[in-house]
């Protein structure tokens, strides 16, 4: 537990402070006349190896994060996975590394390297959230997600990297078709074009507080026991013509009736006070950044995610895994937020929103250990060098 609490914190104040740098180096090189620093600057690219580092470091730390390992150990001893459902653009790139014999390090670090590598890419511009990004990506349990939908991930940070570079018809035409090349790493990219779409209906819309905590809260209700699931099933018959046919079978139950159920604890408590602040506060928010170019998207799309994930979270992971791309920009929204409370002094609500957003994993953690489960926990950290 406390090598978790040390490897977390360690990196999240070392990532925040490199963002920090960042941005006020710029600032002061803009205010001499200068330009803004370009993307490679010392400072992300320090980011981005200590964040490969870290990532390429972890050792068994949940079921896909096993999965993954055992597989690449396959490909180097035999040349090929076992599992035969891969990607062909993943298993060709995990071909390379296995040809070489690079050690399951530098194989992890680099999808490590490639997933924070595009999320920092989609902020270039927008170094001044750079710091709280890097808060809430290590401590807001976005970092243990990402080593274990690793695929998935490198096609929700590509997703983000596209929302500030889609601004009409003809770069939504490119994005798209550069998601379709995304596809070949995972599958469910095919689902960027609808997202970047539906992002561009939404920037017209003009956003109410009280209707959309209206909405938020109705989301909540409707998904304590979703009923309303059978209605669904049409989806199996239309995903066995898809990429994503796998997904068919484990819808079917889904919608005969068969459904989980969440547990009300801290850490549902703490996300759901979290997106309850974001609502709340959002006039505030709107007006503090009226001249960024690109917080209206970020917010509409993480609304529309905070609303799915209450909706199906008592359904399936594999319902919610497709809206990850959209639950993913609530903790963009979150950076936003931070910095906003941060520059208007309104500490009270820093502190809280620090509280509920940031601490996630330090209650994850806690309840690996004093709560275990039968499941392997992604939230413990282990160090490969010391396993193998």
């Amino acid at each position: 537990m406390l090598l978790s609490f040390l490897v977390y914190t360690t990196t999240a104040s070392a990532l925040a402070w490199l963002g920090w740098h960042a941005n006020a180096r710029e600032q002061r090189v803009m205010s001499a006349g200068g330009s803004q620093l370009p993307f490679y600057c010392w400072e992300i690219v320090a980011s981005i190896i200590l964040f490969a580092i870290v990532a390429g470091a972890r050792y068994k730390t949940g079921y896909d994060h096993i999965a993954y390992l055992s597989q690449y150990i396959q490909m180097c001893n035999k040349g090929h996975f076992t599992r035969n459902d891969y990607e062909i653009g993943f298993v060709l790139i995990s071909k390379c590394f296995a040809l070489v014999k690079a050690h399951e390090f530098f194989y992890f670090a680099f999808w490590g390297a490639l997933q924070v590598g595009l999320f920092y890419f989609a902020f270039r511009n927008n170094k001044f959230l750079l710091p709280w990004l890097a808060l809430v990506i290590m401590l807001g349990g976005y970092f243990v997600g990402w080593m274990n939908t690793m695929r998935q991930v490198v096609a929700e940070c590509a997703f983000v990297a596209m929302i500030p570079a889609c601004k009409g018809r003809t770069s939504y035409l490119w994005l798209s078709c550069v998601s379709l090349v995304l596809a070949l790493i995972h599958a469910s990219s095919l689902l960027i074009p609808l997202y970047l779409g539906l992002m561009i209906a939404l920037r017209k819309v003009k956003l109410e507080r009280n209707v959309m905590i209206a909405v938020w809260v109705g989301c909540i209700a409707l998904g304590i026991y979703p009923f309303w699931i059978k209605a669904l099933s049409f989806l199996p018959a239309l995903l066995d013509h898809t990429m994503m046919h796998k997904y068919g079978d484990m819808l079917a139950s889904l919608t005969s009736g068969e459904v989980r159920h969440f547990n009300w604890g801290p850490g549902r408590i703490m996300e759901l006070v979290s997106q309850l602040m974001l609502l709340w506060y959002y006039p505030m928010l709107k007006k503090h950044y009226s001249d960024n170019a690109h917080f209206h998207s970020f917010y509409c799309l993480a609304f529309v995610g905070m609303c799915m994930g209450n909706l199906l979270i008592n359904t399936s992971h594999y319902l919610l895994r497709p809206i990850e791309y959209l639950t993913l920009l609530q903790g963009v929204v979150v950076a936003y937020a931070l910095c906003a409370f941060w520059e208007t002094k309104r500490f009270v609500q820093l502190a809280v929103l620090s509280l509920v957003s940031l601490g996630v994993i330090y209650v994850a953690v806690i309840k690996a250990v004093y709560v275990p489960t039968d499941t392997n926990t992604p939230y413990l950290y282990n160090i490969i060098f010391c396993h193998r």
